[in-house]
């Protein structure tokens, strides 16, 4: 029997809603889709970027896709960057194009850091439930 969908936003938003700084958040949280994508991905030794790009290729995850090689780039830069700046990072647009997207549940008020923890939750959602399809 699947999980809810609710359990999956909630174990992906609570985790991240605790991080002390955002770029916590994006490290954990790209770790959280990568594991997520590895249930439509068949070769799980693929990098991020390849599922990203194979999810890509979906027509009914062509968004999801784009969004995760959007948080890839984003996640280079935070992990090679000496001087990343999160503030002048994409990271807020990115998520606030998912919000407005993506069905998903809200858990707390929206501010900077709670838009992208939900961003999260949503993208990951889809994917399961896209997982959960496909298994069918």
């Amino acid at each position: 029997m699947p999980l809810p969908k609710i359990l999956i936003e909630h174990c992906i938003f609570y985790p991240l809603e605790n991080c002390k700084n955002i770029e916590l958040m994006i490290l954990k949280g790209h770790l959280a889709l990568e594991l997520l994508m590895s249930s439509i991905i068949l070769d799980k030794n693929q990098s991020f970027y390849r599922k990203a790009t194979f999810i890509q290729n979906i027509n009914e995850l062509e968004f999801i896709g784009k969004s995760l090689l959007e948080l890839n780039d984003i996640r280079n830069k935070l992990a090679h960057e000496y001087s990343f700046d999160v503030e002048k990072s994409d990271i807020l647009e990115w998520s606030e194009k998912i919000i407005n997207s993506l069905e998903y549940n809200k858990f707390a008020k929206h501010t900077k850091k709670m838009k992208i923890a939900h961003a999260f939750s949503a993208l990951a959602v889809n994917i399961y439930e896209y997982s959960l399809i496909k298994g069918k």
